[in-house]
C-alpha cells in the first residue's frame, strides 16, 4: 500500500507505482496496452509478445494469436 500523503513519496514515484500496478493487473487478466491481441491472452502469451518486441528471435509453440500481434507493430 502506498501512503499518498507521506512527505517522502514524490508524485512521480507514486505515478510509477500506480502504473506498475495497472500493468500487473492488466497482465493478470490477459491484457497489455502496448500488445495487440484479438482475444484475451495469458501471461505466457503476453511475455512472448514482449520478448518478440525486444529480441531478434524467440522460439515459441502455438503462436496463432502472436502472429496477429506482429503486423500491428509496423
Amino acid at each position: 500500500m502506498v501512503d499518498l500523503l507521506h512527505p517522502k513519496n514524490k508524485v512521480s514515484d507514486i505515478h510509477e507505482k500506480v502504473e506498475t500496478l495497472e500493468k500487473r493487473l492488466a497482465a493478470a487478466s490477459g491484457e497489455a496496452p502496448e500488445i495487440f491481441m484479438t482475444k484475451p491472452a495469458n501471461k505466457a502469451q503476453l511475455r512472448i509478445a514482449q520478448d518478440i518486441e525486444q529480441n531478434n528471435a524467440v522460439e515459441v509453440q502455438g503462436l496463432r494469436e502472436l502472429v496477429k500481434h506482429i503486423p500491428s507493430q509496423t
